[in-house]
């Protein structure tokens, strides 16, 4: 996942959509881990500066951690055989869980969402998760 501009920056007149150009912004001085891990803004817009008119951001692609997938699902089962009703005669016990710690797995931001400027403001829902649990999704960075 990477941190985009959401306009020409470097003014290289890309005919890309904004979140696909490949503009990044730059890290800030002494900024540290960007990821907050919190699904309202996944990351810290602070981290983030403009870069120069006419320059490329400093940002790599893909140097940022999206949500981890974690579930356990668990399955315990038992047969007892009942002699007393004939031979092929058992009972099976079967307890499942699924999801057992009820984890919610946050999919990643939308692309257009990790653009942290456009070309007069920061957006207002930078990095915001909406969507849960879609399995098989991924973004490019």
């Amino acid at each position: 996942m990477s941190a985009r501009l959401g306009y020409d920056a470097a003014r290289t007149k890309t005919s890309k959509p904004a979140f696909d150009s490949g503009q990044r912004p730059d890290m800030a001085p002494g900024a540290g881990n960007p990821v907050t891990g919190n699904p309202v803004r996944w990351v810290d817009v602070s981290a983030f500066r403009r870069p120069e008119p006419g320059f490329l951001g400093n940002a790599g692609r893909n140097t940022l951690v999206g949500p981890d997938l974690a579930t356990i699902d668990l399955s315990l089962g038992r047969q007892i055989r009942l002699p007393a009703l004939g031979e092929a005669a058992a009972l099976d016990l079967r307890v499942e869980a699924f999801n057992l710690f009820n984890r919610a797995n946050f999919d990643l931001p939308e692309p257009q969402r990790m653009e942290i400027f456009d070309a007069t403001s920061t957006r207002e829902d930078v990095a915001r998760i909406t969507t849960a649990g879609k399995s098989g999704k991924s973004s490019s960075g």
